[in-house]
C-alpha cells in the first residue's frame, strides 16, 4: 500500500506530494524477473540500483544513497564517469547518464534541499527495494520532463519526514 506524504507549508520545502512505496512488496512476477535477468537486458534503473548497492557495501566515496534511502548522490563526478559509468552502467558520459535519469523520471534535489541538494530521487527508486525499479516507466521524450534542476526551494519533498528505507 502506498502512502502519500505532503510537506507542510511551514517546512522549508513546500507542497510537493511524494508517494511512499517503502512498504510495498514484490509481486511474484517481479521476483521471477529479478532472478532471471542477465547482462545488458537489465533495465537502466535496476543497473543503477545494483551499482548503488555495491557502492554501499564497499563504502564508496564516489556515489551513495542518502541517509533516508530515498535518493542518491554522486560525490565525485570525475571518478564516477571514469570508474562507474562504463563498467557498471554501460554509459559513456555524464550527459548520457543525466539523459537516462531524465527519461526515467528522476528529479534532482534543488539548492533548498539542504544536504540533499544535487541528489537524485524517484518515488520508485528506494534503497533495498530493487523490485520497484521494474515499475518505473521510460518517458518517451525527456525534453522538459523528468530530471530538472530545481531553483525553487518549495518544489522538493522533505524526504527526512518519511521513515528511512
Amino acid at each position: 500500500m502506498s502512502r502519500r506524504s505532503t510537506s507542510s507549508s511551514s517546512s522549508r520545502r513546500g507542497d510537493q506530494s511524494y508517494v511512499d512505496h517503502k512498504d510495498e512488496r514484490a509481486t511474484l512476477s517481479e521476483q521471477q524477473t529479478l532472478s532471471s535477468l542477465r547482462g545488458k537486458e537489465v533495465p537502466f534503473p535496476l543497473r543503477l540500483h545494483k551499482t548503488l548497492e555495491l557502492a554501499t557495501k564497499s563504502n564508496s566515496p564516489i556515489v551513495s544513497w542518502l541517509p533516508h534511502g530515498r535518493a542518491f548522490m554522486v560525490h565525485d563526478k570525475i571518478r564516477f564517469e571514469a570508474e562507474v559509468l562504463g563498467p557498471y552502467l554501460q554509459i559513456k558520459s555524464m550527459d548520457q547518464f543525466k539523459s537516462q535519469l531524465a527519461s526515467h523520471g528522476f528529479r534532482r534535489m534543488g539548492r533548498g534541499s539542504g544536504c540533499d541538494a544535487g541528489g537524485y530521487y524517484h518515488e520508485l527508486f528506494l534503497k533495498r527495494r530493487d523490485f520497484l525499479a521494474f515499475r518505473m516507466t521510460k518517458i518517451s521524450s525527456s525534453k522538459g520532463k523528468g530530471y530538472r534542476k530545481s531553483s525553487s526551494e518549495s518544489s522538493d519533498p522533505d524526504l527526512y519526514r518519511l521513515p528511512s528505507c
